[in-house]
């Protein structure tokens, strides 16, 4: 949350900080019980009345979760958070109609009349700094937080963080399955449509993975009767004792990117 435009910290618009915010995936998504916790728990420990996960993007900050403030977000040139990017550590403002940076914010001279901020940064593991996890109140603090609440705020962000690597994982792992499923689809569909030709796939010890409708209909043997089984059956005697099934797998493995060979006969 602060003043005008032109004192806005250079971290703020940092182009390659925003690409890893971005990244997160997190911007404008729907409140989470996870976040709304830990705002409500900064604030009890603080003894403030506002608490917010704020996240600073190009041309505002949102807040993933709030607490005592109604704004979903505010102008970027309304952003103390944006202050606390710029070194490590908690910003503490005790009185924020006294410093430079934030008696000219309209949060401060109006509505709501902010008073003290104390901020701790959401860094991602590499110390990207994203946001903060803030408190603010309507009255100044000359002493600012005691030890245990700064302690404890900067431990609450740093959960914050948690839950936001734990979101992207799960995004992560669900657009792999979805991609997996997807494929699985196509290699049914290629399987299915192959009727002229007997189709097969197996894994790197010769085992039946996939069985066409055209293996069915030329080899004889269904796809539940062949999944699981050694290729080599339906090769014939001449072909196992020549080690036939061998060198198709070899050759597989050499000319296929993929973890299941293909064989066509």
């Amino acid at each position: 949350m602060t003043g005008h435009e032109d004192v806005i910290p250079d971290a703020a618009n940092d182009p390659a900080r925003l690409a890893v915010l971005d990244g997160y995936g997190i911007l404008d998504t729907q409140a989470e019980r996870g976040f709304d916790d830990i705002v409500l728990l900064a604030s009890r420990i603080c003894a403030t009345s506002v608490a917010l996960v704020s996240l600073v993007a190009g041309d505002r900050q949102w807040f993933k979760a709030r607490v005592g403030f109604d704004p979903c977000q505010t102008p970027l040139s309304q952003s103390v958070c944006a202050h606390a990017l710029a070194r490590p550590g908690l910003l503490v403002i005790p009185d924020l109609t006294t410093d430079p940076r934030t008696r000219d914010n309209t949060l401060v001279s109006g509505e709501p009349h902010l008073r003290f901020y104390a901020g701790a940064r959401l860094e991602t593991p590499e110390g990207v700094a994203l946001g903060t996890l803030c408190v603010t109140d309507g009255k100044p603090r000359p002493e600012g937080l005691t030890p245990d609440q700064a302690e404890a705020l900067e431990a609450l962000a740093r959960q914050v963080m948690a839950q936001m690597e734990l979101r992207r994982s799960m995004a992560a792992r669900d657009d792999a399955l979805r991609s997996a499923r997807e494929a699985d689809t196509r290699y049914r569909q290629i399987l299915d449509s192959a009727i002229d030709y007997a189709m097969v796939t197996m894994d790197l010890d010769g085992l039946v993975t996939g069985w066409s409708a055209g293996a069915e209909a030329i080899l004889g043997w269904s796809e539940a009767e062949m999944c699981g089984k050694l290729a080599r059956v339906f090769f014939t005697e001449d072909d196992v004792a020549n080690g036939i099934p061998e060198r198709e797998i070899s050759i597989g493995v050499e000319a296929s990117p993929l973890p299941e060979l293909g064989s066509m006969r």
